[in-house]
């Protein structure tokens, strides 16, 4: 319903697919086409924006308003006009990471971090986003530190760290999430904290690629989760094949 009033949202379309969740997927479509239909019936510019409108995304804004965080719209700033091609392999680019951090998080049962990751993304390659479209950094960072704190506690009941030590141990694992989620944050609130960090927000005029903070932490989450995930698979299957060549030759031997 919501790609019916906003096509971003579509992308999500993606987590369904690759989790084989047909019903899910064949739902969200119909719905979606519903929706359309239904804005066909009852808004006058429902059919202007889906023949016409949503192809110019110069509509919502200019490519150089520096609120625009967008791959686009910082390749525009950065190199000017004539820029599309690039955009487009960089879009095919940080798509494949997506599709592979997504499978490896569904695999692992972490839903949420694979529609954070959907998330960021989406917002990635659409052809205009405003920084505050950036929201889905929010639900990243609770996944990670959630991951952060399960993973430290395994290890100190696996190490069998009790009392002070144990404590203390724990609390270092909260404030490494704690940290991370510092880090992550920095173009939220810069601005309005640290003036020192005042080069990390977003909404700049100037034209230094380095300003460009959600985009580039955008594109190092998912393209970094990806190439782990990436390397993982491979790990995987290079596993697999060394039990399948174990197997064969005790199964040979044997006979």
């Amino acid at each position: 319903m919501a790609a019916g009033l906003k096509l971003t949202p579509a992308f999500f379309g993606l987590n369904f697919l690759l989790e084989r969740n047909w019903r899910a997927l064949i739902v969200s479509v119909l719905t979606f086409i519903g929706t359309v239909i239904v804005g066909f019936i009852y808004v006058p510019d429902a059919k202007r924006f889906w023949t016409d409108s949503v192809f110019h995304s110069e509509r919502i804004g200019a490519e150089s308003n520096p609120g625009d965080q967008s791959i686009k719209a910082v390749l525009f700033r950065e190199l000017g006009g004539g820029s599309n091609g690039l955009w487009l392999c960089a879009v095919g680019i940080v798509v494949f990471f997506c599709v592979v951090g997504v499978r490896r998080s569904l695999q692992q049962g972490n839903k949420s971090f694979a529609m954070a990751l959907s998330g960021l993304t989406a917002v990635l390659i659409s052809p205009f986003s405003w920084f505050h479209h950036w929201v889905w950094l929010v639900p990243l960072c609770v996944c990670v530190a959630c991951f952060i704190n399960e993973k430290w506690e395994k290890l100190r009941v696996k190490q069998g760290w009790d009392g002070v030590g144990g404590w203390l141990f724990s609390q270092l694992g909260a404030l490494l999430a704690v940290g991370f989620i510092g880090v992550t944050m920095i173009p939220f609130y810069s601005k309005y904290v640290m003036a020192s960090f005042g080069w990390a927000h977003p909404n700049r005029s100037d034209i230094f690629l380095w300003r460009q903070s959600f985009i580039l932490e955008g594109v190092a989450i998912v393209v970094g989760y990806g190439l782990f995930a990436l390397v993982m698979m491979i790990v995987s299957w290079h596993r697999k094949e060394q039990r399948d060549e174990t197997e064969d030759r005790e199964f040979s031997t044997a006979k």
